[in-house]
């Protein structure tokens, strides 16, 4: 089977896919910073593998959000799979966060705060997403019926 950006982006589970390969990024990352660490080059922060999940996070809730522009997906169906994919997200970033840091997220200071305003600003993005995608159906469907009756 081919795989194409039409057959991505309309795939039932694309946000997962999604979520899925950004954990790996979060991962390789964390582990790249480690090899940087032991080698000496730079300094490792306690707080590299929070920025690190933090930052992710962000990239997940920006793009899953454009990308539903463009989806073929249903809203209803492409918001609850990436609400889905935020969640498993989320979880899976800060628990390789600590195992990276030693840090839970309430002794990493600001990254709480971080979290909580990035959740919230994807919720935001999401219900713009849908807003837009919803006005360009009924606006659709108004060209649609001007098209017919002239």
């Amino acid at each position: 089977m081919k795989i194409t950006l039409d057959s991505f982006f309309g795939d039932k589970n694309a946000p997962l896919y999604q979520s899925g390969a950004l954990i790996i990024v979060v991962l390789v990352a964390n582990l790249i910073g480690k090899m940087i660490q032991s080698t000496g080059i730079s300094e490792w922060s306690e707080l590299f593998p929070w920025i690190i999940a933090g930052s992710i996070l962000l990239s997940f809730a920006f793009f899953n959000a454009l990308i539903g522009l463009i989806t073929t997906i249903g809203k209803v169906e492409y918001y609850q799979k990436s609400v889905i994919g935020f969640v498993i997200l989320a979880i899976v970033a800060g628990l390789l966060a600590y195992l990276f840091s030693s840090l839970t997220i309430g002794e990493a200071g600001t990254m709480r705060w971080i979290y909580i305003v990035i959740s919230i600003g994807y919720l935001i993005f999401m219900g713009i997403m849908m807003l837009m995608r919803t006005i360009v159906e009924i606006a659709q469907k108004e060209d649609e019926n001007l098209r017919s009756n002239n």
